[in-house]
């Protein structure tokens, strides 16, 4: 099906605010041009003369059927608060994943809850270190994502998988049970996934929690870096107040 007419233009219309070969703007450039535009409502601020400052993109995915994603970009001033209160319900709550300096300022205009800072690893072909586990075997899910796993006695100990690709980079996760960590099958479960990603021209990106030091310890065993980027996430919920406040036209 064609994309309609309307989100065609609003994303040519922000692709300037992005940078989309930069870590820190991947999974934002994502879901902002790329998503399933049945999934996707944009809404954008523009300046005077019409130029777009600033979007706010809120999508259905997967992972969160009943809590919309929010990514969004805000440059011009008070063009944060007036995507707020535009695009979100009043009482409703949002998954936010924005950049730290975004996360800073949505403080003072809604509830927050499970703050996380994530710090962004990527890797390449240059810098990935395989690593060759015989026990690790791909399983397709129900949508067609690919996971790359390994069972003990019928049970998933430890998995791998992406969260999103695009045409140039994918996200992956990583899960695993304590037990399994001294196994290093978590190592082995991202060098799976990484291996495959890497073999279709992708790069992959490797989110995690920026406190996580095991995380961080199994994900430079196999070459990732620290590509600088920072993601902040959240719950967040727009006060029942915002319905009084001014919004755009």
């Amino acid at each position: 099906m064609p994309l309609s007419a309307s989100i065609q233009e609003q994303r040519h219309a922000i692709r300037s605010l992005l940078v989309p070969h930069d870590p820190g703007d991947a999974r934002t450039t994502y879901y902002a041009l790329q998503h399933d535009h049945q999934r996707t409502t944009l809404t954008l601020h523009r300046t005077e003369a019409g130029h777009a400052d600033g979007f706010l993109a809120t999508c259905i995915t997967g992972a969160h059927l009943f809590q919309p994603l929010v990514v969004l970009r805000a440059f011009g001033p008070g063009t944060l608060e007036a995507l707020i209160h535009q695009a979100l319900v009043p009482g409703c709550a949002y998954l936010f994943s924005v950049p730290v300096y975004i996360g800073a300022a949505l403080e003072g205009m809604l509830a927050l809850s499970e703050a996380t800072i994530w710090r962004i690893l990527h890797t390449d072909d240059s810098h990935f270190a395989p690593l060759i586990n015989v026990l690790v075997t791909q399983e397709r899910g129900a949508e067609g994502g690919v996971r790359w796993q390994i069972r003990t006695q019928e049970r998933v100990v430890a998995a791998a998988g992406v969260n999103w690709r695009s045409s140039h980079w994918a996200e992956v996760y990583v899960a695993v049970e304590s037990a399994a960590r001294a196994r290093r099958w978590d190592e082995s479960v991202l060098a799976a996934v990484t291996s495959d990603l890497l073999a279709e021209g992708l790069t992959p990106l490797y989110p995690i929690v920026q406190e996580d030091s095991r995380a961080r310890q199994v994900a430079e065993a196999r070459g990732y870096y620290d590509s600088g980027a920072r993601e902040f996430t959240c719950v967040g919920v727009v006060p029942a107040v915002a319905d009084d406040r001014s919004k755009m036209t």
